[in-house]
């Protein structure tokens, strides 16, 4: 008589009659009958292997919840992730998950208008006006800060002065001339 197992390593050792078998192979099984004959099987053990890795990923908070092997995770962590190999045998994974912040900040700026093109980041903004710039961390993840640009006229104006040297030093808004 003849028997086939197929198990998983993770059954291991593997308990068939009176015997414990620790590893794959064709063995000879002998044991007793209800009537007290001797009898033999040749038991054919399969062992499929079971998985244990360990993993580390880093990702951006814009990026949860984050789809690990069928599983949402919606925070940094330690998790162990379950996987089914094409053999049937569960597997496991050790996720360490770091999630690295985003920013969304506000800005705003007040300028003249002589002052335009105005850089910021990396654009270049010629109005006033209400802008999305966008930066990358030093982790890589994307960052958003809103940038409120006020722009204020510039004035030029020309205006001639005649005076007498008696009325030097000469006030003129906030300067004075002694010439």
């Amino acid at each position: 008589h003849s028997d086939t197992v197929t198990i998983c390593s993770n059954q291991l050792p593997y308990s068939y009659a009176d015997s414990m078998f620790t590893a794959d192979g064709s063995y000879n099984v002998k044991f007793t009958t209800n009537k007290g004959c001797d009898s033999l099987v040749v038991l054919r053990l399969y062992v499929h292997p079971t998985y244990s890795h360990t993993d580390t990923l880093s990702i951006c908070q814009n990026q949860l919840p984050y789809n690990y092997g069928g599983n949402l995770l919606v925070s940094a962590g330690n998790y162990n992730i379950h996987f089914t190999t094409v053999k049937g045998c569960d597997s496991l994974v050790k996720l360490r998950l770091y999630v690295n912040p985003v920013y969304t900040n506000r800005d705003t700026v007040t300028l003249c208008s002589d002052q335009l093109p105005f850089s910021y980041g990396d654009s270049l903004f010629t109005m006033a006006g209400s802008y999305n710039v966008h930066f990358s961390t030093t982790l890589g993840c994307d960052s958003l800060i809103i940038l409120k640009l006020y722009v204020n006229p510039s004035y030029k104006h020309s205006d001639t002065v005649t005076i007498c040297s008696n009325q030097l030093p000469y006030s003129y808004a906030d300067s004075v001339f002694t010439t």
